[in-house]
């Protein structure tokens, strides 16, 4: 009986493919067979959303001069800018979105101590808080002051400051200090304040990330957590973000124990969770090189980042390199990136007319409204403003001559330059139909977006293609 029905079933198979056939199934000839190539979108989404930066042409430079800048919207649209000068720490105020400037305001400072790497916040309660590095400037061996973090309050939206509130004091010498502090408050009220940490490094070269928290809202501050650190290497200059989700806190500092020369990285962990793991080490998954190597070259220093997300999702990560330049000097980078702080790509330049014998660094991004930033940067104070270019690519159906692949779509390449996008393109056996952006980052580095492909042989106009629309 079990022979009868094996016999039974192969018959059947064999019928089943003789009509399947496409001699059988189709009355077009095989010259007119031609693979389709179909959408990975369904029906009711027939598009991505592809976004670039845009940079005004000309940069503003204020009428006053300032190091180490941040900039950030308030939320009663003013423009808080505070920045070093003179062994203080200052901050003035715009009400026109930059194009002018109220006067300076001394925030921190004491005899004995020059103050750096400001930065500020403004609180759920409308409190400003302002936090400094503190470091000492006439040590003697009668006299030795720590390096220390420091906050200053102001209750009436900048009018008045408090005096300094010590947050954290680290060692007496340079290779003990601490530094480039920066804030973050999360959903509950906890205000989180990162720093640059070498107190804990005696005799090596090493340096790790710290955080501090208060309940109430800077006043007092809790005890020190580490959160990431690297043997044998210097995580640096965090900034932290916490997603739109609301679910993960991102750091982006700087690491030059992950891929060659420092590179913008990021460690993470979940808002439940707010660091109580331990620090990230290396090679911990939570710890991501965020800019890929292709981009950023293993002998490319890149440092210094700065990271801030869009209401829309996109998150922007900024830098300080000298790739793409003709000398060491370095510009500003932006990196876009996803919702989740990962695969940053399409670099920009704030300030592409900057001069081989000039340098920029220190950079510092603020978010104006869901499609605007500004980035600022020193020596002298120098600002941009970007838009954020969201593209809609709609999906269009088409074919391409047999030997094209079912299934292949449409492709992005990025590079540095376009003749070595073209090439990848042509390695990979078709030819470019458009190239969709050079962004030129001071002449020289670009990348190119592959709008649409066809067969190398057989040229049929009824290829793939993505419209390009605003939205």
């Amino acid at each position: 009986m079990k022979k009868v029905t094996d016999r039974l079933y192969f018959t059947l198979w064999i019928f089943f493919c003789i009509l399947c056939s496409p001699a059988l199934s189709s009355d077009k000839s095989k010259e007119d067979q031609s693979y389709q190539i179909e959408s990975n979108h369904s029906d009711d989404e027939q598009f991505d959303v592809y976004t670039y930066l845009e940079w005004d042409e000309e940069a503003v430079q204020p009428d006053f001069s300032g190091y180490y800048a941040r900039i950030k919207k308030l939320s009663d649209g003013r423009l808080a800018l505070v920045y070093e000068r003179a062994l203080r720490t200052k901050v003035r105020f715009s009400s026109d979105l930059g194009k002018t400037w109220f006067d300076e305001i001394d925030v921190s400072g004491k005899d004995g101590y020059s103050y750096a790497n400001p930065e500020i916040i403004e609180l759920e309660n409308g409190w400003l808080v302002y936090g400094a590095n503190g470091r000492p400037t006439n040590q003697t061996s009668t006299n030795l002051l720590p390096y220390t973090i420091s906050v200053n309050i102001s209750i009436d939206r900048g009018v008045t400051w408090s005096n300094d509130i010590l947050v954290y004091t680290c060692g007496t010498t340079f290779s003990t200090g601490c530094w480039e502090p920066s804030f973050l408050q999360l959903p509950n009220g906890e205000l989180q304040i990162y720093f640059a940490d070498e107190s804990e490094y005696l005799n090596s070269n090493e340096q790790q990330i710290s955080m501090l928290s208060s309940p109430n809202h800077g006043l007092t501050w809790l005890n020190k957590k580490a959160i990431s650190y690297s043997q044998g290497s210097r995580d640096g200059m965090p900034v932290p973000l916490l997603l739109n989700n609301s679910q993960e806190i991102v750091v982006a500092i700087e690491d030059n124990g992950i891929n060659g020369q420092f590179k913008p990285t990021t460690v993470r962990t979940s808002l439940e969770n707010n660091w109580n793991q331990g620090p990230v080490l290396k090679g911990d998954p939570l710890r991501e090189l965020a800019v890929s190597s292709n981009l950023l070259p293993y002998e490319t220093y890149a440092g210094a980042p700065y990271i801030v997300q869009l209401s829309g999702g996109e998150t922007l990560l900024s830098i300080q390199s000298n790739i793409g330049r003709k000398t060491t000097n370095r510009n500003i980078q932006v990196y876009i990136g996803d919702e989740e702080a990962r695969n940053f790509t399409r670099p920009s330049t704030p300030f592409p007319s900057l001069g081989d014998d000039e340098e920029l660094l220190w950079n510092g991004l603020g978010v104006l409204d869901d499609s605007t930033v500004i980035s600022i940067a020193s020596p002298g104070l120098r600002t941009s403003v970007g838009h954020v270019k969201r593209v809609r690519l709609e999906w269009q159906k088409g074919g391409c001559q047999e030997h094209f692949e079912p299934g292949y779509f449409i492709k992005q390449l990025y590079s540095q330059t376009i003749e070595s996008c073209a090439k990848a393109c042509e390695d990979e056996g078709c030819s470019m139909f458009q190239i969709g952006r050079e962004d030129d980052v001071s002449g020289r580095q670009g990348w190119c977006n592959l709008y649409a492909k066809q067969c190398t042989n057989n040229y049929d106009p009824t290829w793939d293609t993505y419209t390009p629309l605003e939205l």
